[in-house]
């Protein structure tokens, strides 16, 4: 019983979702990332501009801990 109300709920707040227009708060796509500067693996500062007039494109890497 429990199960089948969570589930009307649900459909509930997607149906409401879609009929407010919820699609049109999504984030939209940009082929362009804000610049913002980092620290890289050596230490240096890198800026997201400077690295783009180098290379063709930008691969980020998110890791957790210390390799």
């Amino acid at each position: 019983m429990k199960t089948g109300l969570s589930f009307g709920l649900l459909l509930v707040a997607v149906g409401l979702v879609t009929l407010l227009g919820g699609a049109s708060c999504a984030p939209q796509e940009d082929p362009t990332a804000p610049d913002f500067t980092l620290p890289s693996a050596d230490g240096r500062q890198a800026a997201l501009s400077q690295l783009l007039q180098e290379h063709r494109a930008v691969v980020l890497v998110f890791y957790r801990g210390l390799f």
